[in-house]
């Protein structure tokens, strides 16, 4: 059996209702990725029943029923979706004519003040919260007036006289302080907290230093951190609390040994009343809002792996190099020398030099002498040889274009004048 707090939507309705729940979802699947922040999830459990009751009243679309109208129940999740390990939150419907039903998937999704009617509601919630409602009759009226703003509801169609009247008071101290003092603000928003760098690996006894970020800044004023294993933080110890600046902290870690060590930071924070949770999954069903505050905690966990430190041996040359002379194939013996500069002493062998076998090239001609080699120059191979003088080939390549083309112009003016003078 389904849990309602609102009327089902038939024919036509349901259908662009359906519409309009699958674009939603597919808009949810194409931006899901673009979210770098963690939501606040929870599982939809059922009616809070000492705090609501059934209710008879006419809908905006004129149609008569008998709805529950109270308080409905939020499974929030703590470290991952689906875990049920976080606080158990009261919430209100700001969606009439949908259904909600248990084992709905729900997540953070903003404040209430950005909806139709949203200030008047946020007004209602941050003084008339969910753990303060007592009865059934006072949540089934606290439940009518926000409807009242969020679905247009009209209170004077509410049958039972007691709760008529107090949905009324209510509807009316909410649009009477609000239109006076304004819509007020809420820290709706789910606190993210970041490690950075995410992974660290460094020599054993180097520090990291790493840097904490809370989103929104104002989420939170401080933040517990804690490592593992023989790790320590810049204060010495395994776990300290710091103080944000404008949402930033900075600690270090150092380990003087090998290993791995995991490093946690824990954010407690506030939510406020007003929160909007939306479906999740895709399952078409129907929007909560946060009724109470809620304390909780985000957490961030990074690792960092110190690694043994390798020494970089220093080596005395203790052989010098073979060395070759250019040209005539001699070399050099190393000498042992146990340290400082690396010395040669030339070999006593000798080598008489190639005897070069003359070939048929001429030798070259040049206009200008050679000038001398120097004293340790190699002996210059025998090369092709090079004319004194490059024959002069005529104007430059533009002059002999335009006077071939000039050529050709009049070879062709004259054949046909030829082809004109012939009888």
């Amino acid at each position: 059996m389904h849990t309602v707090c609102s009327a089902r939507a038939h024919g036509w309705r349901r259908g662009l209702l359906l519409a309009v729940a699958l674009a939603a979802v597919l808009l949810f699947v194409a931006t899901a990725h673009a979210q770098a922040a963690p939501r606040t999830t929870g599982t939809f459990v059922g009616r809070d029943d000492p705090n609501g009751q059934f209710v008879r009243f006419t809908t905006p679309r004129n149609k008569r029923v008998n709805d529950w109208a109270g308080v409905l129940l939020l499974q929030l999740d703590k470290n991952t979706q689906g875990d049920r390990l976080g606080p158990l939150a009261r919430m209100f419907c700001i969606q009439l004519f949908v259904v909600v039903r248990p084992n709905d998937l729900y997540y953070a999704n903003g404040s209430v003040t950005a909806l139709h009617g949203g200030c008047y509601i946020r007004y209602l919630l941050a003084h008339y919260p969910a753990t303060t409602v007592g009865t059934p009759a006072e949540g089934a009226a606290r439940q009518l007036a926000i409807w009242h703003f969020s679905d247009d509801l009209d209170l004077s169609t509410v049958e039972d006289v007691g709760i008529r009247t107090r949905a009324q008071a209510l509807a009316a101290e909410a649009q009477l302080q609000v239109d006076t003092n304004g819509c007020p603000g809420t820290n709706t928003g789910v606190a993210t907290l970041t490690l950075a760098p995410s992974s660290a690996r460094v020599p054993e006894g180097q520090p990291v230093i790493f840097t904490a970020r809370i989103d929104p800044p104002e989420a939170a004023v401080s933040l517990n951190v804690s490592v593992d294993g023989s790790a320590v933080l810049n204060n010495g110890q395994q776990a300290a609390t710091l103080a944000f600046n404008q949402g930033v902290a900075y600690f270090s870690v150092l380990n003087l040994n090998v290993g791995t060590v995991n490093v946690t930071a824990q954010v407690p924070y506030v939510m406020d009343q007003g929160t909007v949770f939306d479906p999740l999954g895709g399952r078409q069903t129907q929007r909560l809002v946060l009724g109470e505050t809620l304390n909780l905690t985000t957490i961030a966990q990074v690792q960092t792996f110190f690694e043994q430190t390798t020494a970089t041996p220093t080596a005395t040359p203790t052989n010098t190099p073979v060395t070759k002379t250019p040209g005539f194939g001699g070399d050099t013996t190393p000498t042992n020398t146990p340290t400082g500069t690396p010395t040669s002493t030339p070999s006593t062998r000798k080598r008489t030099p190639p005897t070069e076998t003359p070939t048929s090239t001429p030798t070259l001609v040049f206009d200008t002498p050679t000038p001398p080699a120097p004293a340790t120059s190699v002996p210059t191979p025998t090369l092709a040889r090079i004319p004194t003088r490059l024959p002069n080939t005529g104007a430059p390549a533009d002059r002999v274009a335009v006077w071939l083309a000039l050529a050709l112009a009049l070879l062709l003016a004259g054949a046909a004048t030829r082809r004109g003078l012939r009888p």
